[in-house]
Order: structure tokens, then sequence, then C-alpha cells
């Protein structure tokens, strides 16, 4: 079997800060187009899953969702560690096996992205009555845990992490037609030992050519007024959200995390007239930045290649790598 990538756990260290660098992927096995009928069977080093593509062991649980379970998985052969997706797949009228359809256009986007700042997407397979999706596996788990373990990140952490989110967010915006991530928030950018951040979770993101896009998708406590209002918008919406991570790093929680209910914060967020407020504490150029990706109007807010190249970020020497 042709040997996959290594790479979402948690970690109890203290990731240090490093400078970003590309990396090279390897060469990983094709997305499986026919499902398998094997059946996964138990051995001394686990649960043994077998495909026509893949051959994994089932690992610790990484999470739950809405649409399936995610676990650590090692490849048979090589080693390779592997974070993999269950989806079960639904029945057609006619009989077929498939996936949902927010699942099948999640992966369709995987099939199309490379970039070093993205969770990386192996493949698929099925098995049974379940989908399997393969992904790169993040070893230092995402922000989000990791604010929770240390409390609210230094910033220069912050200029760090923020560059590289802004790499992954200017790559999305600039495809053809650009895709909205429309979740970005710190429990979906993930971490792995050297302090390389990657976007993950392409759950509610979609294509969009410039302002169409109406549905309310997110998690409310991120999303953009435009978005909760439902009325049109564009990539500016991902740039308000990424306003909200940098609340999130300063502070360990979201913009609007005292309100009690979701309810409550998306009328707030609907209504307000002003922007999120910014801990004192914060330096002149980190207020600066945080204030122009949370403007009301959407088009008074930066594109993610303008605040890569924001006084905050470029005050910390984390070069850059627009692609």
């Amino acid at each position: 079997m042709e040997p996959r990538r290594e790479s979402q756990a948690s970690s109890q260290i203290s990731i240090p800060v490093h400078k970003h660098r590309r990396r090279k992927r390897k060469s990983l096995s094709k997305t499986s187009t026919a499902g398998s009928d094997a059946r996964p069977r138990s051995s001394a080093a686990g649960t043994l899953f077998q495909g026509k593509k893949f051959e994994w062991f089932r690992g610790q649980l990484l999470g739950r969702g809405a649409m399936g379970s995610v676990w650590m998985a090692t490849d048979r052969y090589t080693g390779q560690k592997m974070a993999v997706k269950e989806v079960m797949l639904d029945r057609t009228d006619e009989g077929e096996k498939r996936a949902p359809l927010c699942v099948e256009r999640e992966v369709s986007l995987y099939r199309k992205l490379n970039h070093p700042n993205i969770v990386a997407f192996f493949g698929t397979e099925s098995i049974g009555e379940t989908m399997y999706i393969f992904l790169e596996y993040m070893p230092g788990g995402s922000l989000n845990r990791l604010l929770s373990q240390r409390g609210a990140f230094e910033e220069q952490e912050i200029a760090n992490y923020s560059r590289q989110v802004l790499e992954a967010l200017h790559y999305l915006h600039t495809r053809k037609p650009s895709i909205l991530h429309r979740d970005v928030k710190t429990a979906n950018i993930l971490l792995d030992h050297d302090g390389v951040v990657k976007l993950a979770d392409f759950g509610c993101s979609k294509r969009a050519s410039g302002n169409a896009v109406h549905t309310l998708r997110g998690s409310v406590q991120w999303m953009a007024p435009e978005v909760i209002n439902q009325q049109p918008y564009g990539c500016k919406a991902d740039i308000w959200s990424f306003g909200c991570v940098l609340i999130e790093m300063l502070t360990t929680r979201p913009p609007w995390g005292h309100f009690e209910t979701n309810v409550a914060a998306m009328i707030h967020v609907a209504t307000s007239k002003e922007p999120p407020r910014v801990p004192e504490r914060a330096s002149p150029e980190l207020r600066a930045l945080v204030s122009c990706c949370t403007r009301i109007p959407p088009k008074e807010r930066p594109s993610a290649r303008q605040l890569m190249q924001h006084a905050f970020i470029e005050s910390w020497e984390t070069p850059a790598l627009i692609t």
C-alpha cells in the first residue's frame, strides 16, 4: 500500500511560537470510489478496518459532531496517524447507499484544496453502512483546547497564529469561485507540534461568487451581522469571524460569550451598531486589527491579504507566504 501523509488530538504541552514554513505533501492513496463490504475485526492492535484503499486500526475518539464522530487511526502498514471521520450512509428510494448531501459537498470541497494551512484530505472509503473520510491528524489539538489549558495567548503567539489563518483564508477567498469557510473559530483551527496551525472543518463551507449567499450557516457567536440578518454576504463574513477569533485568543472567550443563549447573542449582533469590545490590555496595534475586522459594513473590512500587511502582523517576525 502506498504510504500516506502523517499528520486532531489534544496536547498537554505548551506550544512555542515558530516561524511559518511550507511543507511538502507526501503521496497518498486516492479516494475509493467503490464501497467495501468488509467488516471491522478486532486484533491485538485494536479494531482493524479493511477497505479497498485503506486499512487502519481505529484509536481514540477525537470528537463528535452533528454528522458523525472523528477517531484517531493508524495505517496498518505504514503506522501513519490519521483523523478518520465516520458518517452513516443514507439509502435512496432505489436502495442505493449515499452520504448526506452536506457531507458530499464537504468532500467535494476538500478534494480541491491544497494549502499548508488547511488540513489535508486523503480520501474516502465506504464499508457497510458507513463512509470514512480520511484527514490529516493534528497532534496539538485545537486552539480552543489550548486556550482552555493555558489561558489567553501572548501577542506574539496571536500574531503567529493569525498570519497562518489569514494565509488559509486568502487561499480560500481567491479560488474561482471563492470559497467561504463560514465557521472560522478557534475550535476549527488545529495545531501541530511545530507551531503550525491549519484551518479545518469545511462542513459549513460554500463556493460563492460575489455577495450571493443568504443562508444562515456557522456558529452564532462568530457570525457577522449580515449573516444573522440573512442579507447577501461574501468573504468579508469570514473576516468578521476572524476578528472574533482574535478576541478569543485575547480573552479565551468569543466576543458574545457573556450572553446566556444563542438567541440573545443573535439579537444583539443583528441589531447592535457597535463592534465587539476589545480588552484594554491589548496593544494599540492589536486593538486596531480587531477593529478593522469587525466593522459593521462588510465593505469596510479589509481582505485577508490586506490584513497580512497590517502593522500588528508585521510587527512580529513571522514571514508571510501568500499563495
